[in-house]
């Protein structure tokens, strides 16, 4: 977004399927991920688009994982979430995700109405036939995601039903994966051995929403269920002297 700008709409369709499907498990599992943006999706080396960082997550089937948190991304909140509920569900990925989908089509969060997302499309006449009904459709589905009623808002599985339906309109146009481009190098900052390190941060002076890329940790041995029977041979006892 960047440096490129605005992505096309099948490169957007392409980035939401991924996301939504992601969402849509996680939501299955009792996952609300609770932190949707274009900077907790990372593309992987095939073009995937990968959801990451469930620091915040809450656990549906856990009331201690369900308690409020001051952990939020004010342009990508939901409502619900900006009004301090006790509670959040499902429905707060979808509009944060709506919100995403909109800043990947647009570059712009600060409003989600389908006409918006059309006019701000520069392009729009440049577009094939296609791609203009991609982006009506998907601008209306935009709509439905970010209504400030959560219980008006679709679900992921249903939100990613009428993706797929938009990437099988789409036909020979259909984009699968996303252009990765080069990583920037900044040659200020050096590791260890003297070799360029790839400048994973942008400058946003004063924004909330901005990630630092950090080494990833080395995961912990699995530990033992507590209620597993681990069976020991037996100690025979020391000879007692007559």
């Amino acid at each position: 977004l960047e440096s490129s700008g605005p992505l096309a709409p099948a490169m957007a369709l392409a980035a939401m399927a991924d996301i939504t499907r992601a969402i849509s498990d996680a939501h299955a599992l009792g996952i609300v991920h609770r932190d949707i943006k274009p900077h907790n999706v990372m593309i992987g080396q095939f073009g995937q688009c990968k959801v990451c960082d469930f620091g915040i997550a809450a656990i549906l089937k856990d009331t201690a994982y369900t308690d409020r948190t001051s952990a939020l991304s004010y342009r990508y909140a939901s409502p619900e979430e900006l009004e301090d509920a006790p509670n959040v569900g499902p429905a707060t990925d979808v509009y944060s995700l709506g919100v995403t989908v909109r800043q990947l089509l647009t570059a712009e969060t600060n409003a989600t109405r389908a006409t918006q997302i059309i006019d701000d499309r520069r392009d729009y006449g440049q577009l094939t036939p296609a791609q203009r009904t991609t982006l009506v459709a998907l601008a209306g589905l935009l709509d439905e995601m970010t209504q400030r009623d959560a219980s008006r808002r679709p679900t992921a599985a249903a939100a990613l039903a009428v993706v797929r339906g938009l990437e099988r309109n789409l036909g020979a146009e259909r984009v699968s994966s996303l252009t990765v481009g080069a990583v920037p190098i900044d040659p200020t900052d050096t590791k260890p051995n003297g070799t360029a390190r790839p400048a994973t941060e942008a400058a946003h002076p004063g924004s909330d929403d901005r990630t630092i890329a950090r080494a990833p940790r080395p995961l912990p041995p699995p530990e033992e269920p507590d209620d597993r029977t681990v069976i020991r041979p037996r100690r025979s006892s020391p000879s007692l002297p007559n």
